[in-house]
This record gives structure tokens, sequence and C-alpha cells, in this order.
């Protein structure tokens, strides 16, 4: 078992020992510690930075290197009485190879986005391993990351944290590290403030939704070639796809708040009876001797399966039926006498062409989508009945064929 600590953090290393320790003290001590940083920060994590004078004549102090055998980072280890641990420093790359110096750009933020996300899903592969990921460091953009990417791939005993210091002042303060021994390291010899031993170093454990438990994102990532980017466009998609509303009046067909498509009442009409079927918990299979010319079929009722589909047909072409100024207030008997005639000229070219037009247009949307509305070679939809809504014509919601559609409005 691996336990990974990842920091997000800027030119402050400070923020990395006193997570370190408040996570000892909580009795969790990582065997791997992550820097995810820039290249300025790299430099000041290896090298320390020397003091500044500002041109109002104030002195920034210097800080001392984080990393190394001399470090600030193996002297914690060693008042934790544990093997000191050599950070691992990652610094993300452009789409041109060039490491990035701070985050500025769309182009920067969009690197260090990826390079969250890749270092959250190795540091998840092992069932076994724990991660912690610490949001204190760094501008604001890395810690969005961070937070995003263990929302994306965390698991159940993984952590996402913050650490604050109190006081104020000891928190602003470059000569803190950590409480107690060794902790304080003032400048040009000063010594440490007199509240320093009153400083506490406060754990703020950051809840998320873990979308890993309802949706397959491992894989989805791996999907999309581990692109940070496309994989969030196919995360929100499955998430937000929770139902699909055919929408008679408009031929329209809404996969909640990821597409809205419209298509002919050909094409239209074929996917209401496939969620039609499922509504009714029935099956629709295609039956006939002859290959090209096989006729749906509801639980082997052809003539259901037919009556179904014109009715879903008609629906959509109820204003030209309405036109017929012999009507004499019987729309709903006329709406019946079309549905009929269709019933009594229905053939496989209804239904077949229309069908491989529908299997055409879904291959134009995302993959995932597609497969939930039809999946290849399939009559049968992914959507669950309770997920399914029809929407229906102003004049037919009193027709007793509309009573049977789940969720008709």
């Amino acid at each position: 078992m691996t336990r990974t600590l990842i920091c997000t953090v800027g030119e402050t290393p400070q923020v990395v020992t006193e997570t370190v320790q408040a996570l000892a003290l909580s009795g969790w001590v990582p065997d791997r510690i992550v820097l995810a940083t820039t290249t300025r920060g790299e430099s000041v994590f290896n090298e320390g930075r020397p003091p500044r004078t500002l041109p109002d004549g104030r002195i920034i102090p210097g800080l001392p290197p984080l990393t190394g055998p001399m470090g600030r980072l193996a002297a914690l280890f060693a008042v934790l009485a544990s093997p000191p641990i050599k950070p691992e420093i990652a610094v993300p790359r452009t789409s041109a190879g060039a490491l990035i110096n701070d985050i500025g750009t769309g182009e920067e933020a969009d690197a260090f986005a990826q390079l969250m996300f890749d270092l959250v899903f190795d540091a998840t592969r092992g069932p076994e391993d724990e991660l912690c990921v610490s949001l204190a460091g760094g501008r604001k953009t890395m810690s969005a990351n961070a937070a995003q990417a263990l929302q994306f791939f965390g698991r159940a005993t993984d952590r996402l944290y913050h650490v604050v210091v109190r006081p104020a002042a000891i928190e602003n303060d470059p000569g803190f590290w950590w409480k107690g021994e060794g902790g304080y390291l003032a400048a040009e010899g000063s010594a440490a403030p007199a509240h320093f031993s009153d400083a506490e170093i406060l754990l703020h454990p950051m809840e998320v939704v873990r979308t890993l438990a309802f949706r397959g994102t491992r894989a989805i990532y791996e999907e999309c070639n581990r692109s940070f980017r496309d994989a969030v466009r196919r995360a929100n998609t499955t998430l937000s796809t929770d139902r699909m509303v055919i929408d008679l009046a408009n031929r329209t067909i809404s996969l909640g708040r990821a597409e809205s498509l419209r298509y002919t009442p050909q094409v239209i009409a074929v996917l209401a009876l496939i969620a039609y079927a499922a509504c009714c918990g029935k099956s629709l299979q295609l039956v006939g001797l002859a290959k090209v010319k096989r006729r749906p079929a509801l639980d082997n009722d052809e003539a259901a399966a037919v009556a179904a589909w014109s009715w879903f047909y008609n629906a959509m072409n109820l204003n030209l039926i309405w036109e017929v100024p012999e009507l004499d207030g019987r729309p709903l008997e006329a709406f019946d006498k079309k549905v009929a005639a269709d019933i009594a000229q229905f053939d496989f070219d209804q239904f077949g062409p229309p069908l491989s037009r529908l299997r055409s247009y879904l291959d134009l949307i995302d993959a995932y989508l597609a497969a939930k509305v039809l999946p290849p070679k399939s009559l049968q939809t992914g959507f669950a009945p309770d997920a399914i809504s029809f929407i229906l014509p102003t004049g037919l919601h009193d027709h007793p064929f509309a009573a049977g559609l789940a969720g008709a409005k």
C-alpha cells in the first residue's frame, strides 16, 4: 500500500511542511510526496530564495531550500522521527513541450489541469493505495484543478484538504514552517515571535462529490486518451443525461441537458416506438421471413407495434390532419381515421430506412450518449422507463392511447 500526498504549491513551500505535520498529527504519514508547481516554484524548493529589497525599502526575507538532505522537509521528518522522503516535483508542459513558469494564460491553465488529472489518476490505481490532496498552495486555478481531479477519480478513502495557520500573523510569517521544535526559522538571527507557541495548524477536510461512485470516470479518461478537457465534457454528458424526452409537438428529442436533437417525423416515430416498448415492458423485434421486409412487433404482436408507430407518426402531423375542413368538430375521430389508414398501408420501408437513419444520426453525437439512446444492433433503449417522457401536441392529451404513455404531458 502506498500513501501519496499531492500538494499544489506556488512559491510558498511552507504549506508543504505545514500539511505534512498536520497529517502526521492526525495519524497519516505519506510514503510519497508530489509537489505540483511551476518552474518558479521548483527553483524555490530546490535552491531557496535570497532576501529581496522592495522599492520602498522593505525587505522580504529569504527562504531556505525545501528539498535536499539539508532542506526544511528533511528537518521536519527528523522531528517526526520518520524516514525522510524525497519529494517528486511535477511541472506541467505546454502543447509545445515547454515547462510552464507561471499560470497566466489559458494554455498554461489547461496544462496544469492536465497534470493534476494525470497525477490523481495514477495515484488512485491501486485498490489499497491511499491519496491525500492538499490545495492550500499555488494559484486559485491550481487549487480548483486539484479539487476537480479528486472529484473525478477520488475513492472513499481519498481525501482533499486545506491547511490554515492561526493566528494570521504566524501564517504570513515566512519564518514559520511547522509547530514545535525547529519549526520557526527566524531571519537574520532574530528570535521567534512571542506568540509562536500559540500557533495552530488547522487541517480542514473538504467534501467532494465523487463522480467515480456512479460513473466510470476512469474508463472515460482512458477512452478520451487521457485528455482532461475531453473527459470532463464526456462526464458532463453522462451525468446530465438523466432523461429522454420525446417531444412530438416540436419534433425533437431531448437528452437531459446534454443534447436536443431535431429529426424527421419518420425517424422520431421509430425512436418513439422503441421508447414506448421500454415503457410497456415489452420487447421490440422485427418479424417476418424476408429480411428486407420484416416488420416491427411488440412481444411478437405486429399489429400493436404498427398501431403505435402510426399514432406517433401522425401525432407529429396533427396540424395537417386538422386542416381538413370536413372535421365537423370531431378532430380526434379524424386523427384516428388517418392512423387507421396508415396502419393499413404500412410496410417495412416506413420503419427500416428511418431506423438506419436514426443510427447514422446517433453516430454524430457522443458515443456514450448514442449507446444509451439505442445500443448497436439492438432495438431496446438504455433509458429506464421512469426516465422516458413524451410531450404531446395540444389536442391529443385526452386520447385513449395517450393515457398509456409514461410521463406524457
